[in-house]
């Protein structure tokens, strides 16, 4: 069961990148 904070950990990443570079 290790991917679903997998995925909360890659799309976390994602969203804080396109956040950021968005700003």
């Amino acid at each position: 069961m290790a991917v679903i904070p997998k995925i909360l950990v890659f799309a976390g990443s994602i969203r804080a990148g396109a956040y950021s570079g968005r700003t």
